[in-house]
């Protein structure tokens, strides 16, 4: 599977969930990364999805 992650710099790991709130843009870089489909899942201890037609 693909899967591409927003990463933001570890400076702001303290405050980023107020930068996000904040509604201003936020400093991020994309990357693109291939993993089988049980190492994604296992990286999370709970995940939720969602699917839509649009």
């Amino acid at each position: 599977m693909y899967v591409t992650a927003l990463v933001s710099s570890g400076e702001q790991y303290d405050t980023i969930h107020e930068e996000v709130m904040s509604g201003q843009p936020v400093q991020v870089r994309k990357i693109h990364l291939e993993m089988h489909l049980n190492e994604f899942f296992g990286l999370f201890k709970r995940f939720a999805i969602s699917i839509s037609s649009f």
